[in-house]
């Protein structure tokens, strides 16, 4: 089964070129892309997905609007919440991304050696596919 993966991100260049390079990066995955939080909360719930990548700075609500209302949600239901992953241009983000509840940061613009190093064990660990060491050697040599 093909690891399923969400892309949130209000700037419809930016989120074109990330979901091309994810997809570059790891070709047997599928991607969502929305361009908003209440689409992305949306969606998920009717959705299963197996990563979850959201900037930061949106528009209405922002990302860690998203991984609360997501954590939230995910305890009241009983419902394994997957890997999130919040990415920005902004590094002070970094710091307190685990505490809002993600899994991960990702410094944007995204380069594909990162994208790699951090997604692929992710989404490894949540969907059992040994797909990061691929996309490695792929992009390595």
């Amino acid at each position: 089964m093909r690891p399923n993966v969400l892309v949130v991100e209000d700037t419809q260049q930016y989120r074109d070129n990330f979901c091309k390079l994810l997809s570059s990066c790891f070709p047997d995955i599928r991607i969502t892309d929305v361009e908003d939080g209440t689409t992305a909360l949306s969606i998920t719930r009717l959705v299963h997905f197996d990563l979850i990548i959201i900037d930061y700075y949106l528009r209405a609500l922002s990302g860690g609007d998203i991984v609360r209302h997501l954590r939230r949600r995910a305890n009241a239901s009983g419902v394994a919440l997957p890997p999130i992953i919040v990415m920005s241009s902004h590094p002070d983000v970094a710091i307190f991304t685990r505490t809002m509840g993600a899994t991960a940061f990702l410094s944007k613009p995204a380069r594909a050696e990162d994208v790699i190093a951090l997604v692929g064990p992710l989404l490894e660990q949540s969907t059992g596919i040994l797909e990061a060491g691929l996309a490695a050697r792929e992009f390595s040599g």
